[in-house]
């Protein structure tokens, strides 16, 4: 975020000329503390709080910078800097704020991990989370790990009975560690603050017995705020279900959340009213379009794409106009949320192919995506931009959101802009593998046999050191291997033995060509 331009006296420019020196060698706070001098000096400016409210940002102390920000925008008459300033004051608020939901840790001294494990396992509302292997020079993970449901493990409904209201709810979490050393073997109970935690508790503890000497629960001093906490839901899915039926839920339930939940959950930074009462008040037009750029960034932490014009449309809030830019206006003089508002279609290639090179980093999911679809149209800009990413990028975001079929598209609009490349085999296997990826998310695409067939077919023969891998990746969606399924393997590729194993001098089939047979 640049620091605003502040106008005046020579003096009071001698003043901002020494703060910005000291802001742009990382001394913030004497930078904060020229720039409150400067803000009595010019009441009736929103500049220097705005200046202010940066410096103590990047200097830490975020009560102090959101107080300034909030100072700010009430000064701006421009609505759109008002809503930057409220923006970064509403999520700086955050961290400070009064009415959040804690989260609770309960520890206590294991004596006999076996027998405390052996103990667990047996309790029907414990699931026990496989662990993935101990990287090397990473901090030690967990010796087990349980998830506390909400209900039994035998009354997880089949992956066709799944529904945003049948997803079995995770009450907290029980970490364990043996005794490494002079430390002991310990155990943790870690859930948000409330009933559900007090159950996790009382059945984790229920069936430890006499195996653990427990202390008193304690915050672990992290929380959210309680309009955030009541957006999100913890969920446990039953083992093997399908990658793409679990984010379709996930989206389900994000939108569910944003277009019932929020719009009625009172927020603080609408004075305590909800987004709805709010949109029928003038006066607080900025906070609540401020709100909705909050609820952006709480929807991209958590995957999900809002959809911000249908948003202010079902509120009846007339949406921030397009940033105003020219050929010559230097875009990295605008802060985040203004290229969010950038009208990309009048930028010229020089700033678009700037923009898009942005965009890629930031990652912003739906900026990035409509930059993209932007910059495909501007063969100029293409040449100066890698293709190939731009394609992998589209098709990583519509697969990311539920858009299957336009993920599809730039698969295949990836595999013919490569077409002629020297490295066409490395490249189109890329592509395919993506695209296998994509389809193992859900085992009943109907495209995922004929590609399957590819790999065995096709890959298999050059690059037969891959076959461990993508078997393992088949294993993993719950897919049975495409090398051991006759209904894939064909006299095309070969014959196969009672027991399913393909053998070297098995007879070709008639009229088939001869194979090269390749050792493992």
């Amino acid at each position: 975020h640049p620091l605003p331009t502040i106008e005046g006296s020579d003096e009071i420019l001698q003043e901002v000329k020494k703060a910005n020196k000291y802001a742009s060698v990382g001394c913030w706070n004497t930078a904060a503390q020229i720039f409150e001098k400067l803000a009595a000096l010019l009441p009736e400016s929103a500049k220097p709080w705005h200046a202010v409210g940066l410096c103590h940002a990047w200097f830490g102390d975020e009560p102090a910078a959101a107080t300034a920000l909030h100072r700010a925008a009430e000064l701006y008459p421009d609505a759109s800097a008002a809503v930057e300033c409220e923006t970064l004051a509403q999520l700086l608020d955050w961290n400070s704020a009064t009415d959040r939901v804690n989260r609770i840790g309960l520890s206590g001294e294991i004596s006999s991990v076996g027998r405390l494990l052996t103990a667990l396992d047996a309790v029907p509302r414990l699931l026990r989370v496989e662990l993935p292997p101990q990287e090397p020079n990473s901090p030690p993970q967990p010796d087990a790990l349980y998830q506390v449901l909400a209900l039994d493990r035998q009354q997880f409904p089949s992956a066709s009975e799944l529904t945003i209201d049948t997803v079995p709810r995770t009450l907290g979490q029980v970490i364990i560690f043996d005794a490494e050393g002079t430390e002991p073997a310990t155990i943790d109970i870690e859930g948000f603050e409330g009933r559900e935690f007090q159950e996790a508790c009382e059945i984790v503890r229920g069936a430890s017995s006499d195996l653990v000497t427990w202390k008193s629960p304690e915050p672990t001093g992290e929380f959210v705020p309680r309009e955030v906490h009541a957006l999100t839901v913890s969920w446990t899915f039953p083992p093997k279900s399908p990658v793409a039926l679990r984010r379709k839920l996930e989206n389900e339930r994000w939108r569910k959340a944003v277009t019932e939940t929020w719009p009625v959950t009172p927020q603080p930074g609408l004075q305590g009213r909800t987004p709805r009462d709010a949109a029928a008040t003038p006066e607080l037009r900025v906070k609540l379009l401020a709100a909705i750029s909050v609820l952006d960034a709480v929807c991209l932490r958590g995957g999900y794409e809002l959809n911000t014009s249908s948003l202010l449309t079902s509120l009846g809030v007339e949406p921030l106009p397009p940033v105003d830019v020219t050929h010559e206006t230097a875009l990295n003089s605008l802060s985040p949320l203004e290229w969010l508002r950038l009208p990309l279609e009048q930028l010229s290639d020089q700033q678009l192919t700037a923009v898009a090179n942005r965009a890629q980093l930031v990652h912003h999911d739906r900026f990035l995506y409509e930059t993209l679809k932007v910059i495909l149209t501007r063969p100029s800009c293409l040449a100066e931009l890698d293709h190939e990413r731009i394609y992998q990028t589209l098709a990583d975001l519509c697969r990311v959101h539920e858009r299957r079929d336009e993920a599809l598209h730039w698969f295949a609009e990836g595999r013919r802009a490569t077409a002629q490349t020297n490295q066409n085999f490395e490249q189109q296997w890329s592509w395919d593998l993506r695209e296998l990826l994509m389809r193992l998310e859900d085992p009943t695409d109907p495209g995922l046999r004929d590609l399957a067939r590819k790999f065995v077919q096709y890959y298999s023969p050059k690059l037969p050191q891959m076959r461990p891998y993508l078997e393992q990746m088949f294993s993993l969606a719950g897919v049975p291997s495409p090398w051991l399924e006759g209904g894939i393997i064909t006299s095309e590729s070969g014959s196969i033995t009672s027991g399913g194993l393909w053998t070297p001098d098995a007879p070709a089939a008639s009229g088939s060509p001869s194979k090269l047979w390749v050792p493992g």
